[in-house]
């Protein structure tokens, strides 16, 4: 083959493979070269070499610096109205599209957790924890397409409960969701979190922190303002629907019970036990009033025929 065709070859075979990586995650629009030129430069100050040694040292770098609490922290990327950062009592806080886009373009594992028992929760907890206003759904959708797992589970110690998608609501009488983390829960119940395993972890954590334990649904109930009124709507439905699709009773009961790391938790078994009993209850109310139906209906032929 001439020089020159060589080159031509080469040069097309590197087109082709750059415009796959930059197709990667739904299009990512970076290659690994392009995505560590720009961690190296836009975010020299954020990431070092041993952010980028391996995947996993990568995803950690990602869920530990993704949380920016200053425009300098990624000057490029902050919203340029502070009142569209998420609010944190008396601070306000983004998440960095940018530094997600190029450690995910760069390889990042987007389940890496570190070590700590405390902190098993991922870069899609973080996006709930301080959900963006016009970036939060985006950011998870990256996520998701790198292969996050929609459902992982932190630690049970969390007041937050323990999935991304249970981090959307604010299980504290007095707290509240903004419209985005809801919006958000939204999305993540379309793209298939499991919202069954979500109310028992709700649940759960309400008991263990002595708070009144609420539904999901009670508690978008309860919250009020300042969530918008069509976007709490539409959230409660799709929630309603997704428990009753999975059936109530022996599923929630089987939720409830998996969800606790220590099955002889005496606090685990009492909401436990209250569950059975309601349950029973329930059960017992609903085989009485059929019962009560088929003898109505059996008078009505007995009577019909022998007048």
């Amino acid at each position: 083959m001439a020089a020159g065709k060589s080159v031509e070859a080469r040069t097309a075979l590197r087109k082709g493979t750059d415009a796959a990586e930059r197709s990667r995650f739904g299009g990512i629009g970076l290659t690994v070269r392009e995505a560590e030129q720009v961690l190296r430069t836009r975010f020299a100050h954020r990431v070092d070499d041993s952010d980028l040694a391996t995947r996993q040292a990568a995803g950690r770098a990602l869920k530990g610096k993704m949380i920016c609490r200053a425009v300098e922290d990624d000057p490029e990327g902050a919203p340029e109205n502070e009142e569209d950062w998420f609010q944190e009592d008396e601070a306000s806080v983004f998440i960095s599209s940018g530094l997600i886009i190029a450690l995910i373009a760069y390889g990042a594992d987007p389940n890496a957790r570190s070590p700590e028992a405390d902190e098993r929760f991922t870069p899609l907890h973080n996006v709930a924890a301080y959900p963006t206003p016009d970036y939060a759904i985006e950011q998870a959708r990256l996520l998701l397409a790198a292969g996050a797992d929609i459902n992982a589970r932190c630690a049970p110690e969390n007041t937050a409960c323990r999935s991304a998608f249970t981090w959307c609501f604010c299980i504290e009488k007095d707290g509240h969701s903004t419209d985005t983390a809801l919006e958000l829960a939204i999305y993540l119940i379309s793209r298939g979190c499991d919202v069954v395993q979500g109310q028992a972890d709700v649940q759960a954590a309400c008991s263990h922190y002595d708070f009144d334990i609420r539904t999901l649904v009670e508690i978008l109930e309860d919250e009020g303002a300042p969530a918008n009124e069509s976007v709490t709507n539409r959230l409660k439905g799709l929630i309603t629907a997704k428990l009753e699709a999975a059936g109530s009773g022996e599923n929630r009961f089987a939720a409830l019970y998996e969800s606790s790391d220590e099955k002889d938790d005496d606090e685990v078994v009492e909401t436990l036990e209250d569950f059975v009993v309601r349950s029973g209850i329930a059960a017992i109310a609903g085989a009485e009033a059929r019962t009560e139906a088929v003898e109505q209906r059996a008078d009505a032929l007995t009577e019909l025929f022998h007048g």
